[in-house]
C-alpha cells in the first residue's frame, strides 16, 4: 500500500510503498476513503526537533484523521463488521491507570499519539482498535466522518463553556475554530465574536454564523468587543489558535465571573496577568484535551443528524497521497478550511 512515511527523524516525508498492517484479534483494518491534515501533522512535517521530541517509532506513517471502511474484523470483534463506514476516536488510553478507571480515558496516563500507537492513516489502509472506532451515520460523507475528530474538540468546548443564551468569543479561525462558531450557534449562544489575523479564515468564521469577524490589532478587537458588549466584555471565552496574544486578548475582555475554555496549542509560553485577569475577576478556566469519551461523540453524532450546521464551509481541498507537497503547502499557508487526502 501507498503511504506517507518519515524514514528518520531527520529524513523528509515520503510516499512509498509498505505492506500492508497486520491486524491484532481487537482490531479492525480500514481501507482510508478519506484523512485530514490536523494543526498537529503541520509541526510533524515541518520540525524535526518536534518530532525528537515525540521520541517516534521508525518508519513512522503520518495522520490521524481519517473516515473509511472496515475491510477485515479481527476474531474477538463484535461490534462491526466488514463493509461499515467509521471513523475513530484518537485517544487510545490503557484502561487500568488512575483516570480510565475514573471515567476519563481522555487524559490517560500512557496515551500516545494515534499514528504512534497504531501507525498513521495518510495511508491507504490503517489499524483501528474496536474500542475507539466510530461507526458513521448513514447521510455523513466520508470528509465529514474525517472531521468527526476535530469537531469533537469544537463540540465539547462549546459544551464546557456552556455559553448559551450568552455571549462568547472565538479566538482563532482554523477549523475547529470556525466549527466552534457554528456549533456555538446552534446551541444557541450569542453575540458571537470570532477574532483571527488572516482574513480567509475570518471571512469563514463570518460565513458560519459570527456576529462580529474582528480583524486588525488587538487594540481595535478589545474595543470593539467591549463596545458590543456595553463595557461589560463576554460571558465566555474559547482560545483555538495557541497564540499568547489571543490568549492574552480572551482574558482581558473576559466578563467578571466569566469561563474561559483552552485548547489551542501554540509554541511560545503565554504571560498571563493572573491578579487582574483571573483572581480580581474570578475567571473560571478550563483546558481540554480532546473529546471526552464518548458522551462528546454522542453529542456531537446528534448535531450531525439534525444537518443544522454547514460544515462544507470548513472543507477545503483534497488531494491523492502522491500530491502531498502541494497538499501540505496548501495547508501551511492558513488561507483556507480543512486539506484532505483521499487516498
Amino acid at each position: 500500500m501507498k503511504a506517507l512515511l518519515f524514514s528518520g527523524p531527520e529524513e523528509k516525508m515520503t510516499c512509498r510503498d509498505v505492506p500492508l498492517p497486520q491486524i491484532e484479534p481487537d482490531q479492525l483494518l480500514v481501507r482510508i476513503r478519506c484523512a485530514g491534515i490536523c494543526g498537529t501533522d503541520l509541526h510533524y512535517y515541518q520540525s524535526e526537533d518536534f518530532r525528537r521530541e515525540k521520541k517516534l517509532r521508525y518508519p513512522f506513517i503520518l495522520g490521524h484523521e481519517m473516515a473509511g471502511e472496515v475491510v477485515e474484523a479481527g476474531r474477538a470483534v463484535k461490534r462491526f463488521s466488514v463493509g461499515d463506514r467509521i471513523t475513530t476516536e484518537t485517544h487510545v488510553p490503557c484502561g487500568s491507570c488512575f483516570y480510565c478507571l475514573n471515567d476519563q480515558q481522555h487524559v490517560c496516563l500512557h496515551l500516545e499519539p494515534f499514528a504512534k500507537r497504531m501507525g498513521g492513516v495518510f495511508a491507504e489502509y490503517c489499524r483501528v482498535p474496536e474500542y475507539t472506532a466510530r461507526r458513521l451515520p448513514a447521510r455523513v460523507s466520508e470528509r465529514l466522518g474525517s472531521m468527526f475528530e476535530p469537531l469533537g474538540v469544537a463540540v465539547r468546548a462549546v459544551l464546557e463553556a456552556g455559553c448559551q443564551g450568552d455571549s462568547l468569543l472565538v479566538t482563532g479561525c482554523g477549523p475547529i475554530g470556525v466549527m466552534a462558531v457554528g456549533v456555538a450557534k446552534v446551541l444557541g449562544a450569542g453575540p458571537v465574536f470570532a477574532a483571527e489575523v488572516v482574513p480567509e479564515r475570518l471571512q469563514m468564521a463570518s460565513r458560519m454564523g459570527a456576529d462580529h469577524a474582528l480583524g486588525g490589532s488587538g487594540g481595535e478587537m478589545e474595543e470593539r468587543i467591549l463596545e458590543a458588549t456595553g463595557g461589560l466584555g463576554v460571558g465566555t471565552f474559547i482560545e483555538a489558535s495557541g497564540a499568547p496574544a489571543a490568549f492574552n486578548l480572551g482574558l482581558n475582555v473576559l466578563r467578571r465571573g466569566g469561563k474561559a475554555v483552552i485548547f489551542g496549542l501554540g509554541e511560545k509560553r503565554a504571560e498571563v496577568d493572573v491578579s487582574r485577569w483571573i483572581v480580581a475577576k474570578e475567571a473560571n478556566i478550563t483546558g481540554i484535551h480532546g473529546r471526552r469519551m464518548f458522551d462528546t461523540w454522542r453529542r456531537m453524532e446528534s448535531l450531525i443528524e439534525q444537518k443544522t450546521i454547514p460544515f462544507e464551509i470548513v472543507m477545503g481541498e483534497a488531494f491523492p497521497l502522491e500530491r502531498y507537497p502541494e497538499a501540505f503547502e496548501l495547508a501551511l499557508s492558513g488561507k483556507t478550511g480543512k486539506i484532505f487526502f483521499e487516498p
